[in-house]
């Protein structure tokens, strides 16, 4: 109870007072008072989340699903509905639980009927290519669909691969779909970035992402002068080629293999060698004829010499 009072009182206080780190307690604190049918104190919970900065989003379809379910509960149906339907906008593939009372699950299960009628919240990005100086560069990145206006800004986070260089960038969406552009500042002299994009509700809430801060984005500016199209090393840089140089066989004119270490050409390419080859062959051919011929026979006898020339 004390912790259910102290819940409480955080809700009274306002979002500033919430950080995202507290997110799961309080989510497990709404879905105890759900759970004990204290359905008003479960909604202001969830709402507490829902308007908590940098929550992701599968918090944030946490939370929806809590306020869904005691709005259901509370006999607003058409609220829970509506409430289904936003979180269906961030997760299309969510389930509830079997054990939910289907009475307060049939809001959920009307709006996941129609789910995708007003879209799905996707970010779509496509890395660039050719990039001689990422100072500057322009990035942009496509909000798919704005269901029911929840995305308010995109933001760009980035930074380089040795996190010596961090920041954030900010874009506005005006509630509307379409393609975000997002400009690198041209003080960053890095060669390598790593970025990724984050659709933003009104109170800073992740809704989606295009990649994330574990599985980025990579944009390089290129480096060297290029060079004939018909070089295989028109795209390589001076310390790619000597790299591919240094791991490349010579052609077969500059090859010293069959030499072995001592400078030297192996036995079996030795006149010595093939001499006495051939001597050894004329002693079994003639064995084999005086063996055929003693044994009066006309049964054919077949002989197979291998001469093994490996080291």
């Amino acid at each position: 109870m004390k912790k259910i009072l102290i819940v409480a009182s955080i809700v009274l206080l306002g979002a500033s007072t919430v950080h995202a780190d507290e997110v799961d307690e309080l989510l497990a604190q709404a879905d105890k008072l759900f759970n004990e049918l204290e359905y008003q104190k479960a909604i202001g919970i969830a709402d507490q989340i829902l308007q908590t900065p940098n929550v992701p989003p599968e918090k944030i379809v946490e939370a929806y699903r809590i306020k869904g379910l005691s709005l259901s509960g509370d006999d607003r149906i058409d609220d829970a509905f509506m409430i289904f339907r936003r979180l269906l906008a961030i997760d299309p593939n969510y389930r509830l639980s079997k054990d939910v009372s289907p009475r307060l699950a049939a809001p959920f299960y009307q709006a996941a009927a129609i789910a995708g009628e007003e879209g799905i919240v996707e970010l779509v990005h496509i890395e660039p290519t050719n990039v001689t100086s990422l100072g500057g560069l322009k990035l942009t990145c496509h909000l798919k669909a704005n269901p029911y206006n929840l995305v308010q800004k995109v933001r760009m986070r980035y930074r380089t691969p040795a996190n010596d260089v961090t920041g954030e960038l900010m874009a506005d969406t005006d509630g509307k779909k379409g393609p975000v552009e997002f400009k690198i500042p041209e003080e960053i002299k890095a060669k390598a970035l790593l970025y990724h994009f984050e659709a933003l509700n009104k109170y800073g809430g992740v809704l989606g992402r295009a990649g994330s801060g574990s599985h980025p984005f990579r944009v390089m500016a290129s480096e060297g002068t290029a060079v004939a199209a018909t070089d295989e090393n028109a795209n390589k840089t001076e310390q790619e080629q000597a790299a591919a140089a240094a791991t490349t066989p010579p052609p077969d004119e500059l090859r010293d293999e069959d030499k072995g270490d001592t400078g030297k050409p192996p036995y079996w390419k030795t006149w010595w060698f093939w001499t006495a080859v051939g001597g050894g062959l004329a002693v079994i051919t003639g064995a084999a004829i005086g063996i055929s011929m003693a044994s009066g026979g006309s049964d054919t006898y077949t002989y197979q010499i291998r001469a093994d020339l490996e080291h």
